[in-house]
């Protein structure tokens, strides 16, 4: 059994976290995001529809912003299983 000493594996979770951090994602329509910078987008605009269900606020949103909405998800679950894949 190898042993990997801790600051071996600091930079192995280094490395992999970057490597995620600058990766491209391109969801339909929209433009070219780093995969954390879709992943902040994501998360915001689910917490935005979060609220706004809480409080019984369900105009304002319609069927364009849930296909964007729609899009961002599908490509971030792309990127995701095709980096898993590596």
């Amino acid at each position: 059994m190898m042993k990997i000493t801790r600051a071996q594996l600091k930079k192995i979770i280094k490395e992999e976290t970057e490597e995620w951090n600058t990766e491209e994602v391109h969801p339909e329509g929209l433009a070219t995001y780093t995969y954390t910078g879709l992943q902040n987008d994501l998360i915001g605009k689910c917490g935005d529809l979060l609220e706004r269900a809480q409080q019984g606020r369900f105009s304002g949103i319609g069927p364009s912003q849930l296909e964007v909405l729609t899009n961002m998800w599908i490509a971030m679950s792309e990127k995701q299983r095709e980096m898993e894949e590596r």
